[in-house]
């Protein structure tokens, strides 16, 4: 047995994992709803000002440039169209 099956045996079937696949942003965002409303109606959460001085909202700010950082740089990078990326390296 080699070490996908045994990590994943629900996708073993392709017609399991076909389903979920033409479903995924369904089951997302039946997901993130579930999520926020949870979030919104037990946790009641306090909004907080993005650009305030405080050390989370400062770490916060600075990962997301980071990502947009890193997602620009890959889009930059990826040959989209031309040919597939099968590493992470680039000739």
């Amino acid at each position: 047995m080699s070490t996908s099956s045994a990590m994943n045996p629900l996708f073993q079937s392709p017609q399991i994992a076909s389903w979920f696949a033409r479903r995924r942003i369904a089951i997302s965002l039946v997901g993130f709803i579930v999520l926020a409303t949870l979030n919104v109606l037990v946790h009641q959460p306090i909004p907080l000002n993005p650009f305030s001085s405080e050390p989370g909202s400062i770490l916060a700010m600075g990962l997301l440039c980071l990502g947009l950082a890193i997602r620009s740089w890959a889009a930059g990078t990826l040959k989209n169209r031309l040919r597939l990326p099968m590493s992470g390296l680039m000739p």
